[in-house]
């Protein structure tokens, strides 16, 4: 490195399952407004201090999704942004912002037993139907390989990711912050 030059770097950690069980929902549930902090299967804190660190998120996220039982199986994906709103007077509230749909189409790849992606797990090799920011990258090979997703966090503290898996046995997604 040459004195003055500048190098980006970008942190980045290993993918994570966005739920411990893979979703069996065959319906998208409505979202409310809250004044509890949403949690659970699904969320994902977008701070690596904390779902409700008010101070810095990761600016970006990757998913790839995946599914069973079988190859060519389809499901469809919601992706909503949770903000808190606070005045320091009355009761937070938390409310729900869609950022992102779609569907999914899985490919013949599957998982390795005993690892968080299961040899039972089919990865999705076509994403579509994409709608939402636009402020996002898709990648859909559509031949057998692994699909991707990137989309801007915007700025949100918390992500929650809904399936609706009618189209399959069940629906999950691996996430990476970056």
């Amino acid at each position: 490195m040459k004195q003055g030059e500048v190098i980006s770097f970008t942190k980045r950690e290993n993918f994570q399952r966005s739920h411990a069980t893979s979703s069996t929902d065959t319906s998208f549930a409505t979202k409310s407004t809250t004044t509890t902090m949403p949690s659970g299967d699904g969320v994902i804190a977008m701070s690596n201090h904390g779902a409700d660190a008010s101070d810095y998120v990761s600016s970006q996220i990757m998913l790839l999704f995946f599914g069973t039982d079988a190859a060519n199986e389809t499901f469809d994906f919601r992706v909503y942004g949770w903000e808190k709103v606070t005045d320091g007077t009355n009761t937070d509230v938390w409310i729900p912002a869609k950022i992102l749909a779609g569907s999914c189409i899985l490919g013949t790849l599957t998982g390795q037993s005993s690892t968080p992606v299961l040899n039972t797990d089919y990865l999705c090799d076509t994403i579509s139907s994409v709608e939402g920011t636009s402020l996002r990258s898709v990648y859909s090979p559509a031949d057998n390989t692994c699909a991707h997703l990137v989309c801007d966090s915007l700025g949100f503290n918390l992500w929650e990711i809904v399936f609706d898996s009618t189209g399959s046995a069940s629906a999950c997604a691996l996430f990476r912050r970056f």
